[in-house]
């Protein structure tokens, strides 16, 4: 699988530092500066996500639970409801809430340094991988065999069985609202200010009969993009007509099992299980 957004910010802001370092001039006659956060606390220790609060502390997801940093302690918040230790997908709002899950299929909230548990799946809307988002109203989506939208209480406001087949990350548009690829149908699935619709899209190639199957987006310089996670075609992506463009790429890209994509104001960068960096002029 194709791993692009939980990392994705992180590694653009390390390679945006690079390239700014490598062109400055310096590259022979300064040191670089760094920092190792945690190296003795996650000395053995698996990392699995990490986000920031409203008031920029870290939290961190481990093999031995959850972390909490706020520049000068480390800290295990624990989580009495949680039938694992490790938790997945941290998501923020506006609010300062964040969310995630575990792999039992329960979702969490965390509040100051509480961790709560929020929602639980039913046996109908587990799925072995599931994704959270969160809207502009400071609802939280839950995709699973059901898209799930629950307020900040936790009420359940919407349960939709949208019978496209796998649905998958989320990805914001940049006026806010969230879409979801299916892998069985040329349609999206849209969120915005409250309702869920289905909204059909258009695309330059035709890659087979049925469709083009799950598509990853992401956004690079205000302009957005999707792969296709099986056959790796890139497209760009028009968010307000909903059309896709196939980009010509070369077999590097489209070989590779998996692919890691970055992103600098022209560039764009991707980095797969086949040996080089495969680099698209974006114009």
């Amino acid at each position: 699988m194709l791993n692009l957004y939980r990392s994705f910010h992180l590694l653009k802001l390390i390679w945006l530092c690079l390239l700014a370092w490598l062109s400055s001039g310096d590259l022979f006659s300064r040191q670089a500066a760094y920092s190792i956060l945690g190296k003795d606390q996650f000395n053995g220790v698996q990392i699995y996500d990490v986000i920031q609060d409203k008031q920029l502390n870290y939290w961190f997801s481990t093999n031995e639970g959850l972390i909490f940093y706020d520049h000068y302690s480390f800290k295990k918040i624990e989580c009495t409801q949680s039938k694992s230790v490790s938790f997945f997908n941290f998501v923020i709002n506006s609010n300062g809430t964040i969310f995630c899950n575990n792999l039992n299929n329960q979702i969490f909230s965390i509040q100051g340094q509480s961790c709560k548990l929020f929602y639980e799946l039913l046996p109908d809307e587990k799925r072995n991988d599931v994704s959270l988002a969160t809207s502009t109203e400071n609802n939280l989506l839950i995709s699973g065999q059901k898209l799930i939208v629950l307020n900040e209480s936790g009420a359940v406001l919407q349960r939709a069985k949208l019978n496209l087949g796998y649905i998958g990350i989320p990805f914001y548009k940049q006026n806010g609202d969230i879409l979801y690829s299916a892998s069985n149908a040329d349609s999206l699935v849209l969120y915005s200010h409250g309702n869920l619709s289905v909204i059909p899209f258009t695309y330059s190639a035709q890659e087979n009969s049925n469709g083009l199957g799950v598509l990853q987006f992401f956004r690079i310089a205000n302009q957005s993009y999707a792969i296709q996670l099986l056959t790796k075609s890139l497209y760009t992506f028009d968010e307000s007509k909903y059309t896709l463009t196939e980009i010509p790429t070369n077999d590097l890209l489209k070989r590779s099992r998996s692919i890691r994509i970055y992103g600098t104001s022209n560039h764009l960068w991707a980095a797969g299980t086949l040996p080089g960096l495969y680099s698209l002029i974006l114009t």
